[in-house]
């Protein structure tokens, strides 16, 4: 059978990748392939973590395609969708909710007849990623940063430092417990010591050095590295990652001359947009809601190439 497109992984990003491509092409058949339809890394390991995003955006990514409403609409009440309807809708919420709403969307998609679902993995290398919460009360941590904390700030219109600074829960927690003029009072203070590592490169090791042993465990809370693309061809001739150049803005790939890598494009966590900010920051665009905002924009382009 010939498909129209392929579409590896089915976490938030690859399941709006799928609707979107119902929607500009509904006559296209599309193979979509992923380890187990569970909703990624997102649904499978962070499902306790709250989220920096405000409930009504999952409720809009929801709404944001027919081919999702479609599913919405056969999906007997009360479901995922209505679940967050319930909560306040100007703050967020454990990333579980907006989790089991990507599960049902997907298992909505998964029975569109134009979708082909096929288990298996696309992918040339693994990461192992760990994310670690606990509210253990005999715990010790030592913190380490390198930077004070950051947080998002809403302007009229936009939001500065919005994929870097800290959001809804994670923000309160630290304005409240870890700032250093209330860590020493606060009641994180009891378990968590700051020790930092700002100063330069000869710093930081000194720090390590003086603080790190006796610790049975390190975090190493220093952002995501994309898994290795597959061993793909062109005319013939292999490209290896190295010689795939990803751009931020429309979501292709070019080879190393600069060349357009015809039919292969990617988004998500992995390869998000580069947005620019009034001010002139320039960040990588992470979020549901963003990934969506983006993938309307580009597909139609990817469809027409």
């Amino acid at each position: 059978m010939a498909y129209a497109a392929v579409v590896a992984g089915a976490g938030p990003a690859g399941l709006a990748v799928v609707g979107n491509l119902l929607e500009k092409n509904p006559n296209g058949k599309i193979l979509w392939v992923d380890p187990d339809f569970k909703g990624g890394r997102f649904s499978k390991q962070w499902r306790e973590v709250p989220s920096n995003t405000k409930v009504k955006l999952f409720r809009d990514f929801a709404m944001a395609l027919q081919p999702f409403r479609d599913v919405v609409d056969k999906t007997p009440c009360p479901n995922a969708l209505t679940a967050l309807e319930n909560l306040d809708q100007d703050r967020g919420c454990p990333i579980s909710l907006a989790a089991d709403m990507c599960l049902m969307l997907t298992h909505g998609l998964s029975n569109n007849s134009q979708v082909v679902t096929q288990l298996g993995q696309v992918t040339g290398a693994s990461l192992n990623s760990m994310l670690a919460s606990t509210s253990y009360p005999d715990l010790k941590v030592r913190w380490f940063p390198r930077n004070g904390l950051r947080y998002a700030k809403f302007e009229d219109g936009w939001i500065l430092r919005d994929n870097t600074g800290l959001k809804g829960a994670a923000a309160e927690f630290a304005r409240a417990h870890l700032e250093d003029d209330v860590l020493p009072h606060s009641e994180a203070g009891k378990f968590i010591s700051k020790h930092d590592c700002s100063g330069g490169y000869e710093k930081e090791i000194m720090t390590y050095e003086e603080n790190l042993p006796g610790c049975t465990h390190i975090v190493s809370a220093t952002g995501f590295t994309p898994d290795a693309v597959p061993l793909l061809s062109q005319d013939g001739r292999n490209l290896h990652n190295a010689d795939l150049v990803y751009d931020n803005l429309n979501g292709g790939f070019m080879n190393k001359k600069g060349e357009q890598i015809k039919g292969l494009f990617g988004a998500g966590i992995a390869f998000p947009e580069r947005v620019t900010d009034p001010l002139g920051n320039q960040e990588l665009n992470v979020g549901m809601w963003k990934f969506m905002k983006y993938l309307k924009r580009v597909v139609p382009e990817w469809i027409e190439k």
